[in-house]
This record gives C-alpha cells, sequence and structure tokens, in this order.
C-alpha cells in the first residue's frame, strides 16, 4: 500500500486505504482519511483505455454539460492533485481521483419491479440531459466497444489461438455463437439510419447508486464509457443486467431465464421519460438492441475465456465460461419470449 499512500497525497490526501468495487476494468480503492470526505481514487487500465488523457477530457466536458442542464441526479466530483491537474501520470500508471459518495446503496441484482424501473428512469434521464451535447464533441474512449461484427471477429481470432485446450470445453458454445453470427449484419443495416447520440454505454444495475432505503436513485456511476452510440445499446445492457433471474457468473443455468416482469418495468420507465426524445427508428429497434447487447456480451465473455482470461478479473477458472453460458441462455430464452417482449414494447 506504500505506493497507494504516495498516489493519495499526490491528490491531498492521507488515510486507511482499502480495495473496494467489482468492476471488471479499473483498479479501484478508498481512502479514508482522518477528518473529511472519503476519496476515490483509480488507476485506468491502460490495455482497455489506450488515451486516458481523453478518457478524462470527455469526463470534464461531460460532467460540465451535465451541471449546466438540470441534470436531476448528483455528479461525479473530479479531485485535482495539488498542482492542479486532474489526473496523475508516472512510470506506474495513469491515476485520478473522485470524491466518494456517501450513505448508498448498490446492487448486482434485483426481482423488484420498483427498481428496476428507477434504475431505467435514470439512465433515461442522462440520455435525456446528453441529448444537447453533439457526439462530435466526445472522443471514442473504446473504439469498437459496440461493434459487434468487430467482436465477432475477435471471437473468430480466440478461437484459432485458444490456450490450453480451451475449445474442448467450449465446443457447444462456439458452434451456438456461429450459428448466431447473423444478427451482426442486421445491426449494421438498422444503425446505418440511426441517430448517433451521447451514450452510456454500460448501463447495467450496478453502476446506481441508490439512497440507503433503496427508495431513489441517487447518482449515476462509471462514466469512462460515455462517447458516441445508439440508444438500442444502453436499452439492451439495461435489460441483459436487470432481466437476467440469475447471476451474471451462475453455474446452475436452470437458474438463468429472461424475465418479462422486469421488461415490462424497465421498458416503462425508459420509454415513458424518453418518449419526446426518441426518434420513431430508435423506439422500433429497442427489442433488437436487448438482442444484440446479449449475443455480443456472450461472445465476448467467451472469447475472453478462450484466450486466458485477459479482458475481465475473474475470481475462479471457470468464471468466463460460466458468463458465456448465462447469456446464451438469456439469448434463447428471449428468442422464445419474443412475441410477449414486443406486445410489452408496442404497450408502452
Amino acid at each position: 500500500m506504500n505506493k497507494l499512500a504516495e498516489i493519495s497525497k499526490k491528490f491531498g490526501y492521507e488515510g486507511r486505504i482499502q480495495i473496494i468495487g467489482e468492476g471488471h476494468i479499473n483498479n479501484t480503492y478508498l481512502v479514508t482519511p482522518p477528518e473529511g470526505h472519503k476519496l476515490i481514487i483509480q488507476k485506468i487500465n491502460r490495455q482497455v483505455f489506450r488515451k486516458p488523457e481523453e478518457l478524462m477530457a470527455n469526463l470534464v466536458k461531460i460532467l460540465d454539460h451535465l451541471a449546466q442542464n438540470k441534470y436531476p441526479y448528483r455528479l461525479l466530483r473530479i479531485i485535482q492533485t495539488i498542482s492542479g491537474e486532474p489526473y496523475w501520470s508516472d512510470r506506474t500508471g495513469f491515476w485520478r481521483a473522485l470524491e466518494y459518495i456517501d450513505n448508498c446503496s448498490t446492487l448486482t441484482h434485483t426481482n423488484d419491479m420498483r427498481i428496476a424501473r428507477m434504475t431505467a428512469e435514470a439512465y433515461a434521464d442522462l440520455i435525456k440531459t446528453l441529448a444537447g451535447l453533439p457526439p462530435s464533441a466526445i472522443r471514442e474512449t473504446i473504439p469498437d466497444f459496440h461493434n459487434p461484427q468487430k467482436r465477432f471477429e475477435e471471437f473468430i481470432d480466440a478461437v484459432n489461438e485458444a490456450v490450453d485446450n480451451r475449445t474442448d470445453h467450449a465446443g457447444s458454445l462456439i458452434e451456438q455463437a456461429m450459428a448466431f453470427r447473423g444478427i451482426t449484419h442486421q445491426y449494421a443495416e438498422i444503425v446505418a439510419n440511426m441517430p448517433l447520440r451521447v451514450t452510456h454505454n454500460d448501463t447495467k444495475l450496478s453502476n446506481i447508486l441508490f439512497g440507503k432505503s433503496l427508495d431513489k436513485v441517487v447518482a449515476i456511476v462509471d462514466f469512462d464509457t460515455i462517447m458516441p452510440g445508439y440508444v438500442m445499446n444502453d436499452f439492451g445492457d439495461l435489460a441483459r443486467s436487470i432481466c437476467n433471474t440469475g447471476r451474471e457468473d451462475e453455474a446452475d443455468i436452470s437458474k438463468v431465464s429472461f424475465s418479462t416482469t422486469l421488461f415490462k418495468a424497465i421498458s416503462e420507465g425508459y420509454v415513458s421519460t424518453l418518449k419526446d426524445t426518441l426518434a420513431p427508428k430508435e423506439k422500433e429497434n429497442l427489442l433488437f438492441g436487448v438482442r444484440i447487447i446479449i449475443y455480443t456480451q456472450f461472445i465476448r465473455f467467451l472469447c475472453d475465456y478462450l484466450i486466458g482470461d485477459r479482458y475481465y478479473r475473474i475470481t475462479y477458472p471457470e468464471q468466463n465460461l460460466n458468463r458465456a453460458n448465462v447469456h446464451l441462455k438469456l439469448l434463447l430464452d428471449l428468442q422464445g419470449k419474443e412475441d410477449t417482449l414486443i406486445e410489452i414494447i408496442n404497450e408502452v
């Protein structure tokens, strides 16, 4: 922890340091000083964010826009270094600090329709408030982040370069990934006529801070993937996160299904908030967004498993394989419930 203590001092803080968070990408630490506000310190993963300076420039611009446009939730606050910079960079890495938002609760899973609807409304409010920010003003922090054709190419490379005979353990999953590949061509055709917006791009439940009693949304966190994108992707990732009746890495696949009840809740919250913002083409393709995001996440987890778990943080050897299995089950269940889900969207 000596290095972390040194980094903390660069931002003018000293105190007890502990690892927190369940994020897949960056290393996150909480600094608790003897008095005053707590501090979040993050080491940005430069393998994922190749240009972290642009990431921070985006963050400054986005926070400024939200602050000036009546954004209804609490905003992150960047803590500058003692020399007045928004980040610290040295041979050990690229570091930033944010004010810790205390007295909040987070969730990774819910069966509560009220929580689902609040979450959807919060992410929709973000889209609504960012509508006045031109996509050209924001840099792409992870190129091709939601490009399923690019992800499929990476998947094929992973099959060819798999380590430790992992293709033997993932044979049926590989076959299913190949069988659904046509969805990537559909995506390319749809986005050719889709409005480009500034979107969150990582709309999972765990990026929402609730009040301690879970009665309201306090803040949305993790703005690192806010960049030019499509609303259907945000809605799709929201549904992927909330409508799964099991855990993201559920080993007992019988516990995994796509909840139509929770889908109705998020549809109502999201569309009611954005009804005057979304173009007809965006409304028409919300369900396709769910399908493509679940498929893309399926092949991303499978890809990472095949190449030796290089991207997503794991806590046990089969975790990415389990994650891939879960997403395949969601994709198949979604396909079987499509008529019901279309009815829900149409009602909304």
